[in-house]
C-alpha cells in the first residue's frame, strides 16, 4: 500500500489553513504509520481529523505521539484510561475484545485512548534537563512512501483550526538528495527520541508516569499567571471554605461564632489541629490527601450540628483527587523509576 496518485498530486509544500481537510486526513486515510511530535496537545486537536485516524485504524496502521509534559490533566487521564482497558482486554480472545470496544466506549473514552485500547496507539511523554521540549514534526507513512512535516502547528484544537500556523511538507518521493537527507535525519531522530536515546532527553510511556509527576512542574515554566488560580476571596460569610492559595488548602471560617476556633474537635490544640500551620487556617504543605479529606470530613460534621454549610472549592477537589491517583499509581509502580528522574525537569 502507499499513497495514491490523486493524494500526491493535491499536497502543497507548505499549509496556512485548512491542515484538517487538505493535509491530515486524505494523508491519514491511506498510511499506515503516523509518528507525532509535538510540545502542545490536546485531545481536542486530535478530534479534529479522527475520521482519518479511524481509517489508519482499518488499515492495521499504528499512531506513537511524543508529547511534553503541557498536556492536561484530563487528556493525561484519558490516556491512562484506555492504556488501563488496554490490559484488560490483552488476555482475551480477538472476538471478546471487539466486543468490548463498541462505539460507546469510544464516546466515553475520547478517540485517542479508544485506539490505546485497541492497541493502535501509544503515547510518550518528553522530559528534558533544561527548559521546555518544544520540539514539533510529523511522519506520515504509507508502505515505502512518506511525508515528513514540520513547523509552527502543535497538537491542540488552536494550533490546528485557529491559529494562523505553517507546516512545510518533504516527501520521500522527492528525487532532490537534501529532501532524502533531511526526511531520513529526522526519521532517525524519531526513533532515537521513541526508543529514549535523544541526549538530555527521557522519553517515557505515559502508563509509567503518574500525572502528579508531571503537574507539579506545569506551572513553573510559563510565567505566574497560568498556576492554580489563586483563589484568595472565595470565602463566604456564615460559612467554612476550603480553597486553594500558592497550592495550599486554606480553612477560612467566616461564622458569627468562629467555630474553628471554639469547637474542641476544630480549635487550636484539636487532633487535627497539628495538620495545618500556625494559626490554624492553612493547611501544612506536606498533608497528605488523606489528611486533607479528614480535617474536610471532621469539619463538614461539626458544622452540620449547628447548621453552618461548609464549601469546597473545586480546585481542592481537584488538587486531592490528583495526589489520591498519584499514590494509588505508585503502589503500582514500586520503585522502578526511583531517582532515575530527577535531574529532568517534568
Amino acid at each position: 500500500m502507499t499513497f495514491s496518485i490523486a493524494t500526491k498530486k493535491s499536497l502543497k509544500s507548505q499549509y496556512t489553513d485548512n491542515l484538517v481537510r487538505d493535509f491530515y486526513k486524505p494523508l491519514l486515510g491511506e498510511a499506515r504509520l503516523y509518528q507525532r511530535v509535538s510540545g502542545y496537545f490536546s485531545s481536542a486537536g486530535l478530534d479534529l481529523y479522527a475520521e482519518g485516524l479511524e481509517e489508519l485504524a482499518k488499515n492495521d496502521g499504528q499512531v506513537e505521539f511524543i508529547v511534553s509534559k503541557r498536556i492536561s490533566e484530563s487528556d493525561f487521564l484519558r490516556i491512562q484510561k484506555g492504556y488501563n482497558l488496554l490490559n484488560e482486554l490483552q488476555p482475551l480472545r480477538l472476538s471478546e475484545r471487539n466486543e468490548r470496544l463498541t462505539s460507546k466506549v469510544q464516546n466515553k473514552l475520547g478517540n485517542l485512548a479508544f485506539l490505546i485500547a485497541a492497541g493502535r496507539a501509544r503515547v510518550k511523554i518528553a522530559l528534558t534537563q533544561n527548559g521546555l521540549f518544544h520540539d514539533k514534526f510529523g511522519i506520515i507513512t504509507s508502505g515505502d512512501e512518506c511525508v515528513f512535516f514540520n513547523g509552527s502547528v502543535n497538537e491542540t484544537q488552536n494550533g490546528i483550526s485557529r491559529n494562523y500556523e505553517s507546516i512545510s511538507v518533504d516527501v520521500s518521493w522527492d528525487e532532490s538528495e537534501n529532501v532524502k537527507a533531511r526526511i531520513e535525519a529526522n526519521s532517525n531522530r524519531f526513533m532515537r527520541l521513541w526508543n529514549d536515546e535523544e541526549p538530555n532527553v527521557k522519553v517515557i510511556e505515559a502508563s509509567q508516569l503518574v500525572y502528579n509527576q508531571i503537574a507539579k512542574y506545569q506551572y513553573q515554566t510559563v510565567g505566574p499567571s497560568a498556576g492554580p488560580r489563586d483563589e484568595m476571596g472565595l470565602s463566604v460569610p456564615g460559612a467554612i471554605s476550603f480553597y486553594l492559595s500558592n497550592n495550599q488548602v486554606v480553612r477560612v471560617d467566616q461564622t458569627e461564632s468562629r467555630i474553628t476556633e471554639s469547637d474542641r474537635k476544630l480549635r487550636p490544640g484539636s487532633d487535627i489541629s497539628h495538620l495545618f500551620e500556625q494559626g490554624n487556617v492553612t493547611v501544612k504543605s506536606n498533608a497528605t490527601y488523606s489528611d486533607i479529606e479528614r480535617i474536610i470530613k471532621v469539619t463538614k460534621k461539626r458544622a452540620d450540628r449547628k447548621n453552618i454549610n461548609v464549601i469546597v472549592s473545586d480546585a481542592v477537589k481537584q488538587f486531592i483527587l490528583r495526589n489520591k491517583y498519584s499514590i494509588e499509581k505508585y503502589k503500582i509502580l514500586g520503585d522502578v523509576y526511583k531517582g532515575s528522574l530527577e535531574i529532568f525537569q517534568m
